[in-house]
């Protein structure tokens, strides 16, 4: 992280269980493209990715439901989002209207997992939106 790290790719899926994201990742000012798999997101402080463009999520469990719009907003010029087998601990909705406010103004492409209604609102800006089955 400290050498100005560009692409990271901290996919655990060949693991049997899912692991902690390290807190330490969270806060990676030199990335631009981040890549997630097989994790366990809960609570933390602060996320802040300023520079990243590209978010891959596989098999990421967050909870609760609330980490994950937090940790959405720490991505402030994402434009490209993809979210296969996206998990949260409970079905809780976010239409809230600050978050439809504040959703992602630079997002052009997202993909997600058809099931994920509860998450249109912070996708609603999108130029490209991809529903796929599982």
């Amino acid at each position: 992280m400290e050498r100005g790290v560009k692409n990271l790719n901290f996919n655990m899926t060949d693991k049997q269980r899912s692991i902690y994201l390290p807190p330490r990742i969270l806060s990676c000012k030199t990335l631009q493209i981040l890549t997630l798999g097989n994790l366990l997101i809960k609570k933390f402080d602060k996320v802040d990715f300023p520079l990243v463009k590209t978010l891959h999520l596989d098999r990421v469990f967050f909870t609760p439901p609330q980490c994950f719009v937090k940790f959405i907003y720490g991505f402030p010029i994402l434009e490209d989002l993809n979210a296969k087998v996206f998990l949260l601990s409970s079905p809780e909705s976010f239409d809230d209207p600050i978050v439809k406010l504040n959703a992602l103004p630079n997002l052009a492409k997202v993909r997600i997992c058809y099931g994920m209604n509860d998450m249109m609102t912070l996708f609603c800006k999108a130029k490209i939106l991809h529903l796929e089955q599982v």
